[in-house]
């Protein structure tokens, strides 16, 4: 630079060359004095070739934040000084006049207690030091707000921020979730994040409440949300506000959105990878392109998400009852990790029980309180497509066609079958046909197993299985008879070999009963040509709204009388049967004998010409067997179906679980059911299946739309 001329030249290589010399004197073991001396200099070389920001650096070296900010300032650049040097920010904040630059200070301060709670989360270690740190700097940065003259929008916000992170060091979560709600309210993105992580780290309280676990989950799901958006960039204007925010919360406001400093304090460093690790540094920072900060960024979602989600699938487990549609929904958020290639199949385990848990409470009746049918119906109708579709695809599709090729596990056939029924989904019931439709051949007639019948002879065999395929396919068709005999047949086969085809357990025999009181309703739906019928609520959403009304329409084929009734005696017979192999064992099948005794008493409402019939058969059960409930002796003894009737209106209504209801024809001049006393007892009258869907959501629409918290407490209810 010398013998060329260039004078501006040689001073920066000169200082430069101070630079290194004073860096040098670390090694060399120089005293303290010499050193500061040396940066001293390089810093007054750099300030002559108005190189102000290396001159800064030099100053900060030697902790001269002073002259430091001053440099800093003079560059318009103080803000990256203010971001990661307390001393620095105070300066800043000592020096203020009016309202713009204490809420600058306060900003720098409050980014400062960002990086302090962000690289705690990062690294996972919480020190005394860095809460004392954070301490401090939210102090700092109270005061400082309390400057601010004129109150704005940014201004209450930053004030929000400031009572965030007190409230965080005192793991307050209640105040810290406040917080996270006014940011999302404000739509202040970065900082809700940032909320939203803080309050993931608090620990858990000791006893946990719906409430708790209801914010928790919620909480993730709002962070999936808002991170998916992220890690599935896609170009659109929500996606590029999105990027900001992401950024923001690790830069602050950002000069180049292609090159980005980084530097060594700032907890993104902590998530890089070596290779990167090595990229351009300048002084204390480092330059990374845009892509590579993403890919660090990403990688904390990914791993953070994963291990939260993970967190509350197990925690959950503990009670599994409670918010089991949002459980699933959350656990249901890594196919996003998994669909990208960010996730091994480990998890799927985890979703699997909690698909198995959603269909415990929510589908496979539990109880009258567990089970009430608007739980189910708003359970199942506020899924996410997605996570309905995962619950179809994975957790049932795919089981119900490796477990049924057990063709003696009724089980699993009527289990994955009623929920396929309750989430609407026709192609998976008639795959099912298809396979329950394969014969196969048999080497001799005595070797037809169990699961099995004789098909075109005694040489061919055909799953049992295809009658309860062909009840669903037939009803999507419309025809209502066909459909009932086929689960008639399905029935009885059941009834007869009912342990070998694994109907033992109270869910399976649970299941098994949930047919039956599908069937008798479609018995009663296709009697005469318009229908008149008296049936719980459940029955109606359960098996009517959730699946086809149209047997509800008189464009149907209906039974004759001499039909109609030979179906409801046999319907009889198959309950009474049913009823001979559980009173042995009342205790562990109360839910189930409860409810098919009140299926014999709707029979009686429905059809009185069976009245006198059931009461003998109650006296008979009496006589025959010790009964300990007292709500089953409440139904056997009496000798009155008036009063049998209002027994069951009560009972279904107890707690607003159930309820019984009038369906009737707006063509019928006159209901069957206008001389019995109502007794509270609702009417649905319709002329169309909108008509009757219409009516039947304004019953249900009370219940359904409680916020999940306060439905859960239902769960609770059996309890008591």
């Amino acid at each position: 630079m010398n013998r060329s001329g260039n004078g501006k030249g040689e001073k920066l290589a000169y200082a430069y060359h101070l630079q290194q010399l004073v860096r040098t004197s670390f090694v060399t073991g120089n005293n303290e004095t010499i050193i500061k001396a040396n940066f001293t200099k390089a810093a007054r070389a750099f300030e002559e070739c108005s190189r102000l920001p290396q001159a800064a650096t030099c100053y900060e070296n030697i902790n001269m934040f002073r002259e430091a900010g001053e440099l800093y300032s003079e560059s318009n650049i103080f803000g990256d000084a203010a971001c990661y040097y307390r001393e620095a920010a105070d300066m800043l904040n000592r020096s203020v006049d009016d309202d713009e630059n204490t809420i600058d200070a306060t900003q720098y301060l409050l980014r400062l207690c960002r990086i302090n709670v962000l690289k705690e989360i990062i690294t996972d270690f919480t020190s005394l030091s860095t809460m004392q740190e954070l301490n401090r700097l939210q102090t700092k940065a109270d005061k400082s707000i309390s400057k601010i003259i004129i109150q704005t929008e940014l201004s209450k916000s930053l004030m929000e921020e400031s009572r965030l992170y007190i409230f965080y060091l005192n793991k307050n979560l209640s105040k810290v979730y406040e917080c996270r709600q006014f940011f999302m309210k404000n739509q202040v993105l970065s900082t809700e994040i940032i909320a939203i992580i803080m309050w993931l780290q608090i620990p858990s309280p000791s006893e946990i409440n719906i409430k708790y676990w209801d914010e928790r989950l919620q909480c993730l799901l709002r962070l999936c949300n808002l991170a998916f958006l992220y890690i599935a960039t896609q170009k659109n204007d929500d996606i590029t506000k999105i990027l900001k925010e992401f950024m923001d919360i690790f830069f602050g406001k950002i000069q180049n959105p292609q090159k980005l400093k980084i530097s060594f304090y700032n907890p993104l460093y902590y998530l890089m990878d070596i290779k990167h690790k090595n990229e351009a540094i300048t002084d204390s920072w480092m330059i990374c392109d845009v892509d590579v900060v993403y890919q660090s960024i990403t990688k904390f979602l990914i791993t953070y998400i994963y291990d939260r989600i993970s967190k509350v699938g197990q925690d959950g487990k503990d009670n599994p009852n409670k918010l089991a549609r949002l459980q699933y929904t959350v656990v249901r958020q890594l196919d996003v990790l998994y669909r990208h290639g960010l996730l091994c199949k480990e998890f799927l385990d985890l979703q699997n029980w909690w698909a198995e848990n959603l269909v415990e409470c929510h589908i496979r009746y539990q109880s009258l309180y567990t089970s009430c049918p608007e739980v189910t119906y708003m359970a199942l109708a506020n899924l996410p497509i997605h996570v309905r579709d995962g619950l179809i695809n994975e957790a049932y599709k795919k089981r119900l066609f490796n477990k049924s090729k057990n063709a003696n596990d009724f089980d699993v056939m009527l289990k994955y079958m009623l929920v396929i029924q309750q989430l609407h989904d026709k192609t998976v019931i008639e795959e099912f046909n298809r396979e329950m439709s394969k014969t196969k051949v048999l080497a001799h007639p005595n070797d037809l197993t169990v699961g099995f019948e004789y098909y075109c002879g005694n040489y061919q065999a055909i799953p049992v299985g295809r009658y309860l395929s062909q009840f669903f396919s037939f009803l999507y068709n419309n025809k209502v008879i066909s459909a009932i005999i086929s689960s008639k047949s399905f029935i009885n086969y059941a009834l007869i070999n009912i342990k070998q085809v694994n109907l033992v357990s109270s869910e399976s025999l649970g299941d098994l009963t949930s047919l039956v009181e599908f069937t008798t309703s479609l018995i009663f739906a296709v009697g005469q040509k318009y229908c008149d019928l008296c049936l719980p609520r459940a029955y109606l959403i359960n098996y009517f709204e959730s699946f086809t009304a149209k047997p509800l329409i008189p464009d149907r084929y209906t039974y004759s009388r001499k039909n109609y009734l030979s179906a409801i005696n046999n319907t009889i017979d198959q309950v009474q049967q049913l009823l001979d192999l559980l009173f042995c064992k009342e205790q562990d099948y109360l839910t189930i004998i409860l409810r098919l005794i009140r299926l014999l008493i709707l029979i009686g409402l429905n059809e009185s010409k069976f009245e006198q019939n059931i009461l003998n058969l109650f006296k008979q059960f009496i006589s025959k067997y010790e009964i300990f409930s007292t709500k089953i002796k409440k139904y056997l003894k009496e000798d009155d179906f008036t009063h049998l009737e209002i027994i069951l209106h009560n009972d279904l209504k107890e707690k607003c679980c159930d309820s019984l209801v009038f369906v009737h024809h707006q063509c019928i001049s006159q209901s069957k059911f206008a001389f019995i006393k109502k007794n509270g007892i609702k009417s649905l009258k319709y002329n169309s299946i909108e008509e009757f869907r219409f009516s039947l959501r304004k019953i249900i629409s009370s219940v359904t739309e409680i916020p999940e918290d306060k439905l859960a407490l239902l769960d609770s209810l059996v309890e008591s």
